[in-house]
């Protein structure tokens, strides 16, 4: 391969020389082709030259024809026949020079072709060389596999002998399975023979167990009859305590083992039902005793809030009330359509129909929509952008849609100030004055303010004389959320600043002016329960007997026309 390239690089001057050559052989062929058509245009003007002479010199021999034209004719034969002469020399001349560079380009060719025969022989002589190395490197492999061979053959004999090893293991380890095999099987009869005895001792058991669970039975139910005995007889007792320690002169309450109010104090430390009395109450049944529309005003606004409700993050309204944090919301607003429908019910009584409304303090918006459904014109007010940070924005949304006017409080001021004077028909307050610090009455006169001469409040606020608060603070309990919830918080506190009683209520609207239409008290989150039994039961009616026991303050007022 070697000599091959070698006699290939001492040939390239020869056959370049001979190439540029032929080259040169091939630009003179066009210079040639056109002499040659130059001669053969001159042949064709000579031939026709000769023959207007021949006719010139018959016209002539005739006297039709004049010797001067005779004489040009043959002038101008004369020229043609000399530049036919020229262009006949440079022809050949050119064909000379063609001739001479085709042999030397030929004699090129042939010194080139005598190196390739050279090359030739030199390269038959590397083939036979290496044909030579070839037969030692086949012998050389032919040895390779014949050790091969004999290797391969040891090997098959390593694997018959280990073949051997293998099916002398397969016959131990048969062995060995068998053994297992009967072993498993002794297992297998101690196992049936152990749960035989389990099951009968198991038998017993559920023997000795049912006996003794009817024994239970009866030891219960008779315990039971006797407990209901016992606390029956001791709340009758008990019922008869206050009197008893008014008679021996230590008194409780307003004289007679009852509150100022009238409320008997015995029934409240001791609430007692019989031990088989049930009362089952109904959310749905309480709101649609207010009629259809009132009805289903309330529950489409409901609803619409409750949708929105799962996943949505709250988290910013508990720094300023920590006892919001992970509040579950949908409780309290289902519960809330109670106090949804008395408000639509209170509108209807005692305000004009398509009333313009103010919901001072709307939070989730559940008053606003309903309010919106039954035709008014409602303007939403609460701290939505700033206390809040957006987190009541889509039920803001959902007002929006209502056809609600929703207005930041930053933007008005708790004041009212932004809004004239007798601009609304009607205000709602809702679940708003216990959360007003320090005095209620600046807020009060705002409301007034903007209220028509005529227009109306509608008020509620949770009853700080509820029975359960009664109860707890005769156990020595606060009446108040945690401390912890309101030393924790960010200032300004936004949770209970004071809760009031129902003449306290009815005390500060008359300050301010108001003419009290309607005073109402209800329970509503007690509906959370849908069945009452036992202490439960016998406060709810305790509440139903005493109107002032009861979770909510409600009322309507008039500012004097």
């Amino acid at each position: 391969m070697n000599i091959s390239t070698d006699a290939s690089t001492d040939d390239e001057p020869t056959q370049n020389a001979a190439q540029k050559k032929l080259e040169a052989a091939a630009l003179l062929f066009p210079e040639l082709s056109s002499q040659l058509r130059l001669l053969s245009a001159y042949v064709t003007t000579l031939q026709e030259s000769l023959t207007r002479v021949e006719a010139l010199a018959e016209a002539n021999a005739a006297g039709s024809s004049t010797l001067d034209e005779l004489i040009g004719e043959v002038t101008n034969l004369n020229d043609l026949e000399l530049a036919l002469i020229t262009r006949q020399d440079a022809a050949e001349s050119a064909q000379q020079e063609l001739g001479t560079m085709l042999r030397s380009a030929a004699a090129s060719h042939q010194e080139t072709l005598v190196h390739l025969v050279e090359n030739f022989g030199r390269l038959d002589e590397t083939m036979v060389a290496f044909g030579g190395r070839m037969d030692q490197g086949s012998a050389a492999v032919q040895n390779n596999i014949a050790d091969l061979t004999r290797g391969f053959a040891r090997i098959d004999e390593t694997l018959v002998a280990l073949g051997e090893r293998l099916d002398q293991s397969n016959v131990t380890i048969q062995t060995r399975i068998t053994d297992l095999t009967r072993g498993f099987a002794r297992v297998d009869e101690t196992l049936v023979a152990l749960g035989d005895r389990l099951d009968r001792a198991i038998g017993i058991i559920a023997a000795r167990l049912d006996a003794l669970d009817h024994n239970m039975v009866q030891g219960f139910e008779i315990g039971r009859s006797t407990l209901w005995e016992v606390q029956a007889a001791l709340a009758a007792q008990m019922k008869e305590l206050p009197q008893a320690l008014v008679d021996a002169g230590v008194g409780v309450g307003g004289g007679g083992g009852q509150s100022d109010d009238g409320v008997p104090v015995g029934e409240m430390i001791f609430p007692r039902a019989a031990r088989d009395d049930v009362v089952t109450l109904d959310l749905a049944q309480e709101v649609g005793r207010f009629g259809l529309k009132i009805a289903e005003h309330t529950n489409a606004a409901t609803s619409q809030v409750l949708e929105l409700l799962p996943g949505r993050d709250l988290s910013a309204m508990g720094r300023n009330s920590p006892e919001l944090r992970n509040l579950d919301w949908a409780p309290y607003i289902s519960l809330s359509a109670i106090r949804v429908a008395h408000t639509l019910d209170a509108v209807e009584r005692f305000a004009p129909r398509k009333a313009k409304v103010l919901d001072f303090g709307a939070y989730f918006g559940n008053f606003s929509i309903a309010m919106a459904h039954a035709g008014h014109q409602v303007d939403a007010l609460d701290a939505y952008g700033g206390a809040f940070s957006g987190a009541l924005e889509p039920f803001a949304e959902i007002m929006r849609t209502a056809g609600v006017n929703v207005i930041d409080v930053a933007d008005v001021g708790y004041d009212l100030m932004r809004f004239g004077e007798g601009h609304y028909d009607v205000v709602l307050f809702m679940g708003a004055i216990e959360h007003v610090p320090h005095t209620p009455r600046q807020t009060l006169e705002a409301i007034t303010r903007v209220l028509k001469r005529g227009g109306v409040l509608v008020l509620d606020t949770p009853n700080l004389g509820y029975v359960y608060n009664r109860k707890k603070f005769i156990s020595g309990k606060t009446v108040f959320p945690p401390i912890e919830h309101q030393f924790e918080a960010e200032p300004p506190f936004f949770g209970h600043h004071r809760e009031y009683l129902p003449d306290e209520i009815r005390w500060m609207l008359k300050r301010v002016g108001h003419e009290v239409l309607d005073e109402r008290y209800f329970n509503y989150s007690g509906y959370g329960m849908s069945k009452l039994r036992g202490e439960h039961l016998a406060l709810w009616r305790l509440t139903d007997e005493h109107p002032q026991l009861r979770e909510l303050i409600f009322t309507v007022s008039r500012r004097p026309a």
